[in-house]
């Protein structure tokens, strides 16, 4: 089975990607398209920008960059159009709301499943949200903010601030605050950092590669 996969910054992703293989087993067959392909540093320093809604992804040298939610929607409905012709399903490789997705094929959205998943295992308390970026703090207050749920936001950039320090600093700022469970909403955060996080609070976490996983698994019948 083919399966498309889009990243907003430029492929390969492998990090991600062998992650998911892992769970699979390998018994996928892999095509990839990112947003950033094909462009020239000058034409990425040209279009990074940290105002208004933005996403963050990583280059393929594994720079980290920030641009527009517009520009990233636009590239995301070309890759789906390059994609859909050869694979069975698509999977978009950002927990970013991208609205009037249209594609022939199943086209999986790891921000649906995040929350869908979330709201059906919990109707009231907090939940810990981890995002890679400041400038995403409102996005993520509105995106999961629900009646009678709570986000507790805190923020770390998997493609350059992970360290030792950070990971327990925020795992403690979580349990102080009481959260029921926690969401990595990024999908640069791997299965390590969940790991840490869930040893450090001794809380549930959620992690979009282990969800898209899956669900792949679920649909593949694997």
């Amino acid at each position: 089975m083919k399966i498309g996969f889009i990243t907003i910054g430029q492929s390969p992703r492998q990090d991600v990607i062998n992650e998911i293989k892992n769970i699979l087993e390998l018994r996928i067959e892999v095509m990839e398209c990112g947003v950033l392909d094909g462009y020239f540093p000058e034409k990425i320093r040209d279009i990074e920008t940290t105002e208004g809604d933005i996403f963050v992804t990583r280059l393929r040298n594994g720079r980290q960059v920030k641009i527009s939610v517009k520009r990233a929607l636009m590239g995301v409905r070309e890759c789906i159009k390059k994609l859909e012709e050869e694979c069975h399903i698509i999977v978009i490789l950002c927990t970013g709301e991208f609205p009037d997705i249209d594609s022939n094929r199943i086209v999986i959205e790891p921000s649906k499943l995040l929350k869908n998943t979330v709201y059906s295992i919990i109707s009231r308390g907090k939940i810990g949200v981890l995002i890679p970026s400041k400038e995403q703090v409102g996005i993520a207050l509105e995106k999961w903010k629900r009646n009678k749920i709570e986000p507790v936001i805190e923020v770390m950039s998997p493609y350059e601030d992970v360290n030792e320090n950070k990971i327990q600093d925020l795992s403690e700022r979580f349990s102080q605050a009481h959260v029921d469970l926690i969401v990595l909403d990024c999908i640069g955060y791997n299965a390590s950092l969940k790991e840490r996080i869930r040893n450090i609070t001794g809380l549930p976490v959620i992690l979009p590669r282990t969800l898209i996983a899956r669900t792949l698994e679920e649909l593949l019948d694997l």
